[in-house]
């Protein structure tokens, strides 16, 4: 069970056990792949240091580093926020429910239980303004 459909209409549906142990798993696996690229791309920059040519090649032909740059951005402003706001809907739904299956069927606090993932979203996430954004 991962996260609940929060575009669905009708009883919401949540374990909150199952959900923490497959957002710990995406978490641990995306932060593991970003930090293998970062540690490849920059053993690739040590290996080509005394070569300035080499250097401008990796640098602006291969776009490599500005894509780094790019996924890291993306990781810190979406993905990362957005696993935190799934965690804080699971916590919440654990300490009020327990673990295991829960389904709300009032149409009103099923729509209320969808919202609070939003919100978590919105307090778990930093806009910087647009002059600090990369271009």
């Amino acid at each position: 069970m991962s996260m609940p459909d929060l575009n669905a209409v009708g009883p919401f549906c949540i374990d909150p056990a199952a959900m923490v142990w497959t957002l710990v798993s995406d978490l641990v696996t995306q932060q593991r792949s970003l930090a293998q690229v970062e540690r490849t791309l920059l053993a690739t920059q040590a290996d080509h240091s005394g070569n300035v040519d080499e250097m401008l090649s990796l640098s602006y032909d291969l776009k490599t580093f500005s894509d780094l740059a790019a996924l890291k951005e993306l990781w810190y402003a979406r993905t990362q926020p957005a696993m935190i706001a799934q965690l804080a809907l699971a916590l919440e739904a654990h300490e009020t429910f327990g673990d295991g299956m829960v389904t709300i069927e009032d149409p009103l606090d099923a729509s209320l239980w969808r919202n609070k993932y939003f919100v978590a979203l919105e307090d778990s996430t930093v806009t910087p303004p647009p002059e600090w954004r990369s271009a």
